[in-house]
């Protein structure tokens, strides 16, 4: 009865109605002129997913290891886990942008109000990040702006075009200092610049064979990367684009498949006990190995194709209770909102702390530091840079036919 009422109020077919309301998909008054709204508990995910990886840059460098007894030891392993993150974050990505992508795609402004509405999102920080470091830091302090920027400068080509990972993989780059996180970026950049096409041109059926396609040509060209040693080793197969995609892939899979009814239900069905396999699986290895750490064999190969099932079932969990107590609490939607300047200003923190005061802070003082840290500087740059251009997107809106009925948090 929802779908034919939904289908009267916008004035489109009933079967174009019920694939929308049963995907979940809906607009609310949290994103004006968006194809998407929020979901709590994806804005929780998003949470998990940046202290994840502030776990790992902020935890192991705290230096817990040196506690005596087994719980420091212990403990660092745990954080060492935190890389997992950026594969946490590629699999929301290619949800939200796939499910995006599907919702607008009979708009006749497609192309244009997607790619106008990345820019908004994405390139302001961006850019005002790489203007401070490479331009405004060496002039202000020329003496340590080496220290903190490595070979940035001589190599900015790569920053300023979101292809540092690319340098990375053939080590045309080797230190970016302070803005070496940004080749997690420029894969996503990657993908949104080949995507929306891919979307627009395909079926439902031939996108869910372009996506198993990339899966599983993703973990054939780890397992061949690191088998016969190709450029830079674990460290290339880790950081190249065509070796990381599977985790985009399983994201818009999911985003094709819950806006269909059946295997929407399917999913929602199943979901608890794939992210539970998934699960036990990945605590086997964690367990088994010595360290769970992308530079060995089997975590960078089957390990990465774990990752990115098990956090595609934990997608599917999100969307299945969008409102979740766990997922959806208010601390971690906090940090999911904040989780891109968090993740930007993380690393230049990071640094300037190992460099200067990890002689005159405990384990514990300096990781509680870095997450505070963290999160002042983005919430200071998320309200002076960021928001006046996320308010620019009411220029570039989607037309009220291509908005869906509820939804999932957009970046």
């Amino acid at each position: 009865m929802a779908e034919k009422v939904f289908a009267a109020a916008r004035g489109v077919n009933e079967g174009t109605a019920r694939r929308r309301y049963n995907s979940g998909l809906a607009r609310t008054h949290d994103n004006p002129g968006g194809a998407l709204a929020r979901l709590p508990a994806l804005d929780g995910l998003r949470g998990i997913a940046i202290l994840l990886v502030l776990g790992i840059h902020f935890g192991v460098a705290a230096g817990f290891s040196r506690w005596p007894g087994r719980v420091g030891p212990a403990l660092e392993q745990i954080f060492y886990v935190g890389w997992t993150g950026v594969d946490l974050f590629f699999v929301l990505s290619g949800f939200l942008i796939t499910s995006i992508l599907l919702a607008t795609r009979s708009d006749p402004a497609y192309f244009r109000n997607f790619y106008a509405r990345r820019a908004l999102r994405i390139f302001p920080l961006h850019y005002v990040t790489l203007v401070l470091a490479l331009i405004v830091l060496p002039r202000v302090l020329p003496a340590q702006a080496p220290e903190f920027l490595g070979q940035a400068r001589a190599g900015q080509w790569w920053l300023w075009t979101y292809t540092l990972n690319i340098a990375f993989v053939f080590g045309w780059l080797v230190d970016a200092g302070v803005l070496a996180q940004f080749w997690t970026l420029a894969i996503e950049e990657q993908y949104y610049l080949v995507w929306p096409a891919v979307v627009k041109k395909a079926g439902d059926r031939a996108l869910l064979a372009i996506g198993v396609s990339m899966i599983v040509g993703a973990f054939v060209l780890r397992v061949l990367w690191v088998s016969y040693g190709w450029p830079s080793g674990w460290w290339g197969a880790y950081r190249f684009t065509f070796t990381r995609v599977d985790a985009l892939a399983v994201g818009g899979l999911i985003a094709v498949l819950v806006g269909l009814p059946a295997w929407r239900r399917r999913l929602e069905r199943l979901a608890p006990a794939g992210f539970g396999i998934g699960m036990a699986a990945l605590a086997g290895m964690f367990l088994w190995l010595p360290r769970f750490y992308p530079n060995d064999w089997w975590v960078l190969t089957f390990g990465h194709s774990l990752l990115a099932l098990t956090f595609g079932w934990l997608v599917v969990l999100a969307v299945r209770a969008p409102s979740s107590r766990l997922l959806g609490n208010g601390l971690l939607r906090l940090l999911g909102r904040y989780s891109y300047g968090m993740y930007v200003w993380h690393w230049p923190l990071h640094n300037v702390m190992l460099s200067h005061y990890v002689p005159k802070l405990g384990p514990g003082a300096f990781f509680v530091t870095g997450l505070l840290g963290s999160f002042a500087l983005a919430w200071v740059s998320y309200h002076a840079i960021e928001l006046p251009f996320l308010h620019l997107k009411r220029f570039v809106a989607y037309g009220q036919e291509t908005r869906p009925l509820e939804s999932t948090a957009v970046a």
